[in-house]
């Protein structure tokens, strides 16, 4: 998926939150290229509660520094220090949450690792955009074989990052 710094993303509507990651155990990965880093901050993923795009429930921030925290939007959750995403590569990004611990993985190396078992329900997800009363903070990049996974945390520890497309189904 392209998106232009613009105003560029993709949102799906759920309102029987199957598209929430719950309280349980979840795996967010994909591929990520970024063109330019965001001058505030931007999101790869963003769970919402409305279509007026107002009531943030979880965001995974892309940070002016390459960082990426998470937050609910009014608070900090974590935030990465090792990990970066950098313009010009194409980086494998995971986020996890295994056993009440949330955990981030740039090309396989852990970063973040904080204990967390709030339960995030929301019935709007959007990519590539933190889109809110009038405010866009849109994503300059690309993002590739983006996968969800509920009720599975595919990744613990240090892996060795895929090299092929995730299979279908």
């Amino acid at each position: 998926m392209y998106f232009d710094g613009s105003g560029d993303y993709l949102t799906t509507y759920d309102p029987s939150y199957k598209v929430s990651v719950g309280s349980g155990d979840f795996t967010f990965e994909c591929w990520v290229y970024v063109n330019s880093l965001p001058a505030t901050v931007t999101a790869l993923y963003h769970l919402k509660n409305d279509a007026a795009l107002a009531t943030t429930v979880f965001i995974l921030e892309l940070t002016p520094s390459g960082a990426i925290s998470l937050s609910t939007g009014a608070a900090l959750i974590a935030s990465g220090t090792n990990g970066k995403i950098t313009t010009g590569s194409w980086i494998h990004f995971a986020f996890v949450r295994t056993s009440g611990v949330f955990k981030t993985f740039f090309n396989g190396v852990q970063d973040i690792s904080t204990a967390n078992t709030t339960a995030y329900n929301g019935t709007y997800l959007q990519i590539g955009a933190w889109r809110y009363s009038g405010y866009d903070f849109s994503l300059n990049g690309y993002i590739d074989d983006l996968r969800i996974t509920k009720g599975v945390a595919r990744y613990t520890t240090t892996f060795t990052v895929p090299d092929q497309a995730f299979p279908n189904g």
